[in-house]
């Protein structure tokens, strides 16, 4: 089951990045753990107010993890930064995989 919540923005008492979220539909609010993904700089905290998506490990109601946000983040110096060294990465990356250099087929840098 996945549903539609709220975070709530209050800092995780255990320091292990949970979210605290509210399920508005329901009048639960609780602790969730988080999906973090296997991209660089995809570490992101989630702002109280934040629209997140939450689904249960194993269906248990009481195991709410975060799986992400429902609307993408406003843009702020520190993302704008993010996007860049995503972008600084795709070249680095593509040019060392790259036999004979840019060709007009290769991808293009979507960070771009």
């Amino acid at each position: 089951m996945i549903v539609r919540a709220v975070a709530q923005g209050d800092p995780d008492p255990e320091g292990r990045g949970r979210v605290r979220v509210e399920i508005p539909n329901q009048g639960v609010t609780m602790w969730a753990d988080r999906v973090f993904p296997l991209t660089p700089f995809g570490d992101v905290e989630v702002p109280g107010g934040a629209a997140v998506w939450v689904g249960f490990e194993g269906d248990d109601g009481a195991s709410p993890v975060v799986l992400g946000l429902v609307d993408p983040l406003p843009r702020s110096a520190a993302r704008t930064l993010q996007v860049e060294r995503m972008g600084d990465a795709w070249d680095q990356g593509h040019a060392a995989g790259s036999q004979d250099g840019a060709q007009s087929s290769d991808t293009p840098n979507p960070y771009r």
